[in-house]
């Protein structure tokens, strides 16, 4: 590059942060050839580096500096590479970043956008469970039966799928399945512990507000962020903590907890079988 410019009377300045530059790697393939071209390296775009001239600039000067940008420095000029521009700044100085407003929030008014808006949040709040369900089910596992992955697959049948109706329904075969003699089941319904509370205690009398999900250590608030808690008076038809006791939260709770309970029983098998 150097060489090219010292052709035209200037050159590249010498010395100490004079150029500030990024290697990048250039690959291309050409379709007639069938073929990979060579790998080449070059300077990333956004490369700066300063030029001088040991006399003065004239016209001319000019003139060779904007027909050398123009046509390009270095290899595959044709094909767009070694484009350079000049760049003329007399002053840079650090700007002192300005102390951020927050502008006043607008309220929603909008029937479309809040409809939207209670989607996002409804859909932020089953994804919030999946974890809390995941993570409980790390802390419960230690209570789980050998045959644990069959007792929650048998569960998460009974759970059925998602409506208004999947707590009654659950409860109602769990209370045909305590009619009969203790089984592998009842067993487990009493043993397998989740926040303090047996499993058959939660799935049968505890009411929904009292879940697991809804405990008061759970981090809501970095779940809907500050802009969005903002904004919930504004789309909620009902409170937060009335969303919180609704039915599709304790679907998608107990569901994933399913789940993810069968597979961690799966794995603990398959290390013990290691």
């Amino acid at each position: 590059m150097n060489e090219r410019c010292q052709t035209e009377a200037f050159h590249i300045q010498s010395g100490k942060r004079k150029i500030f530059s990024k290697a990048e790697k250039i690959d291309s393939f050409v379709g007639v050839w069938g073929m990979k071209r060579p790998r080449l390296s070059a300077l990333a775009a956004g490369t700066i580096f300063i030029i001088q001239k040991d006399e003065d600039w004239s016209d001319g000067d000019w003139q060779h500096l904007a027909r050398l940008c123009y046509e390009g420095i270095g290899l595959r000029t044709e094909e767009g590479y070694g484009q350079v521009r000049v760049w003329q700044c007399s002053q840079l100085a650090y700007a002192k970043t300005p102390a951020e407003e927050r502008p006043a929030r607008h309220k929603i008014k909008s029937k479309e956008a809040a409809k939207y808006a209670r989607k996002i949040v409804a859909k932020k709040m089953r994804e919030a469970v999946r974890l809390f369900a995941a993570e409980d089910v790390e802390q419960s596992r230690k209570y789980f039966p050998q045959d644990a992955n069959h007792l929650f697959a048998r569960l998460d049948s009974m759970l059925g799928e998602r409506s208004a109706y999947c707590r009654s329904n659950l409860q109602s075969n769990l209370m045909a399945e305590k009619r009969g003699e203790s089984t592998s089941l009842t067993r487990m319904l009493r043993n397998v512990e989740v926040h303090g509370k047996s499993l058959g205690e939660l799935l049968e009398n505890t009411p929904t507000a009292l879940m697991p999900y809804n405990d008061r250590k759970r981090e809501w608030q970095n779940v809907l962020s500050p802009e969005i808690h903002e904004a919930l008076e504004d789309i909620l038809e009902k409170p937060l903590e009335e969303l919180k006791a609704a039915e599709t939260l304790f679907y998608e709770y107990w569901h994933w907890f399913f789940r993810n309970g069968r597979k961690a029983e799966k794995m603990e098998r398959w290390w013990e079988d290691e």
